[in-house]
């Protein structure tokens, strides 16, 4: 998308992103590497609490807990884990919920509340307002983006 904007103006390279990539929705640079920006430090409790979240994702996780597990108070947990990752654990454990929901609505045919529990959510309205803040789209309308990339005739 970053070259299509540089070769052929932004107006093209948003029809382009519009009938190929229905995800993308930050430039280039903001987008670069975003799935392992998160991963690259050195703080080897934080990598241990990164790899609990990855693994048990889908299940319903108290932090606090996570904290204690680990010997950290929960304002020494979210300090260090932000810090290391500029990320809270809140926020880094919905981003795994969200790539998990969108891989499902891409691939699966599981009801948008099959999805949501699948994904980790107990509740799905609280899993469609969250999807739709942060990719902007509904989780229906984003399946429907991505599985039908229709080609538009200028």
């Amino acid at each position: 998308m970053h070259l299509i904007s540089k070769l052929y103006g932004e107006p093209i390279a948003r029809l382009v992103e519009g009938q190929f990539s229905p995800e993308i929705r930050r430039s280039f640079e903001s987008h670069a590497y975003a799935q392992h920006e998160s991963e690259i430090h050195q703080d080897e409790l934080i990598i241990e609490a990164q790899e609990f979240l990855r693994e048990h994702s889908t299940e319903n996780l108290s932090l606090q807990q996570l904290a204690s597990q680990l010997g950290l108070s929960m304002r020494s947990f979210n300090r260090r884990f932000k810090q290391a990752t500029t990320k809270t654990p809140g926020d880094y454990l919905q981003n795994l919920r969200l790539n998990n929901a969108r891989e499902l609505l891409r691939t699966s045919n599981l009801s948008i509340n099959e999805v949501a529990a699948q994904a980790g959510y107990h509740d799905s309205s609280h899993f469609c307002s969250r999807f739709r803040k942060v990719m902007g789209v509904t989780p229906l309308s984003y399946r429907k983006a991505a599985r039908w990339k229709l080609f538009k005739v200028i």
